[in-house]
């Protein structure tokens, strides 16, 4: 039975859902509820069970994105790029040269939410609080890995992702629209993080994060 409101109202007047169809229901620990509808109302539907399949996490890597936080549209447009893309947690971070900083996370995970629904995703990526640099630098060491901070003359991502193994932790920081500062480079490295290249171009914010994500997450 599904009594949730906002899926109702999608089911019922965007999707148009009728009696008869199938639905496949995530709880975002990898096991997918294949059902068909029995019984569908605005405030209620009863679904019959067809079978429930379980999948573990199968990304080549772990990737924990920790990206300084821009305009309200780019970001949230980040969010919903990553998601798609299958990155394990997004971290937002506070930078020298952030501009923005006002993050709600409530919009952010509903973003993250429904951009899994769209990519068929099974588990929902982790959505944290925003941090400043130096904290954000604390819990990429904490929870171990990699940490690569993307900078124009760095070495090629491509090839370091050749060294990475399989499922292991990757935390790529990308700057916010100004760059890094000098001082925000020597944290990097006095921390034992690499520098990265995302290419020869120069890329706007919200790309570098995407095409990070990318590069890390292809097959």
């Amino acid at each position: 039975m599904i009594t949730d409101p906002a899926l109702l109202n999608e089911w019922v007047n965007v999707i148009r859902l009728r009696s008869g169809d199938e639905v496949f229901l995530l709880d975002n620990t990898g096991q997918v509820f294949h059902g068909r509808i029995q019984e569908i109302l605005k405030k209620v539907s009863r679904i019959a069970k067809v079978d429930v399949q379980s999948f573990a996490k199968d990304m080549n890597v772990s990737q924990h994105l920790y990206a300084c936080m821009l305009k309200k549209d780019k970001f949230e447009w980040v969010i919903q790029k990553a998601t798609e893309l299958g990155v394990e947690a997004i971290h937002p971070v506070i930078s020298n040269r952030t501009e923005k900083l006002g993050f709600r996370s409530d919009r952010a995970a509903l973003i993250a939410k429904e951009a899994s629904e769209q990519s068929g995703r099974y588990f929902l990526p982790e959505i944290n609080e925003p941090l400043d640099l130096e904290k954000s630098l604390d819990d990429a060491t904490q929870g171990g890995g990699k940490i690569l901070f993307a900078d124009f003359d760095g070495d090629s991502l491509v090839e370091i992702k050749k060294e990475i193994k399989k499922r292991e932790r990757v935390n790529l920081f990308i700057g916010p629209e100004g760059g890094w500062t000098d001082e925000e480079r020597k944290m990097f490295l006095e921390r034992g993080a690499k520098k990265v290249s995302l290419g020869k171009n120069i890329l706007r914010a919200e790309t570098a994060s995407v095409a990070g994500c990318a590069i890390l997450l292809a097959d």
